[in-house]
């Protein structure tokens, strides 16, 4: 048989609502944090209060390496507090948001400045006269960043920075089965090792492929496997191209 293309509307179309009700669901449990040479440092640090440094501390990396999954450790250990957008608005009204807690989190600088820089600025001036802690998640290092507010980009550039690096292969493959239980899959090792192999060998990019590999069995009624990867796979091409695979004698 010979296999043609056709010109076709997007693939997965509407598979939200198809699997409404089926809710993806993310573990950021102090359990499930898988350590390694490329976490093991500020993991060490946040963990411990001996260790850690005064007033604040910067982990940086790029997306989905870990450093959400790292501030939701710290919260539960430390009981801080994630700073939300209300948060920040309070502070524009001049309500001290401090009481009683001295920890807060902002998970990525980068959804914060420059929007309410001036906040953040003041929020850190308060922390420090109270001896609160502060840590930052981070896209980029702060030699990299650009904050329009100088008194803020030199007072958070004093914190003590520490990357998260890309995980190991050994770590991608206990990540991708902890996805796969935070999905509720029931998938073979041989399953993982084949996302591994043909996926984009990045945290992000596996866990986002596991999850269309997830809508995209829901649909077929069928569990992963390595014959409906591929079919998957070679759809996402064609789709890519503007044109569905179909086959023909």
């Amino acid at each position: 048989m010979d296999q043609t293309y056709i010109k076709k509307k997007p693939f997965i179309k509407n598979l939200d609502q198809l699997l409404f009700g089926f809710p993806i669901i993310s573990s950021y449990g102090v359990q499930d944090f898988l350590v390694d040479s490329s976490n093991e440092a500020a993991h060490k640090i946040l963990s411990s209060e001996e260790l850690r440094p005064p007033h604040g501390l910067v982990i940086w990396g790029k997306p989905r390496v870990g450093k959400t999954h790292l501030s939701h450790v710290f919260q539960r250990t430390a009981k801080a507090i994630f700073l939300t957008e209300d948060d920040l608005m309070q502070i524009r009204k001049g309500q001290d948001i401090t009481v009683p807690h001295k920890t807060f989190i902002v998970d990525s600088l980068e959804d914060v400045v420059p929007s309410y820089q001036n906040e953040l600025f003041h929020l850190y001036n308060v922390l420090r006269e109270k001896g609160g802690f502060l840590l930052i998640t981070s896209q980029k290092s702060p030699g990299e960043w650009e904050i329009p507010l100088k008194d803020l980009e030199s007072r958070l550039k004093t914190f003590l920075a520490i990357e998260v690096q890309t995980p190991s292969d050994s770590l991608l493959e206990a990540i991708l089965t902890k996805k796969c239980t935070d999905l509720q899959i029931a998938a073979e090792p041989k399953v993982i090792s084949y996302i591994l192999t043909h996926g984009e060998r990045s945290p992000d990019a596996l866990q986002k492929l596991l999850e269309d590999l997830d809508y995209f069995a829901f649909s077929q009624g069928q569990k992963i496997t390595i014959p409906l990867i591929k079919t998957f796979m070679d759809q996402q091409l064609a789709e890519r191209e503007g044109f569905e695979p179909s086959i023909r004698d």
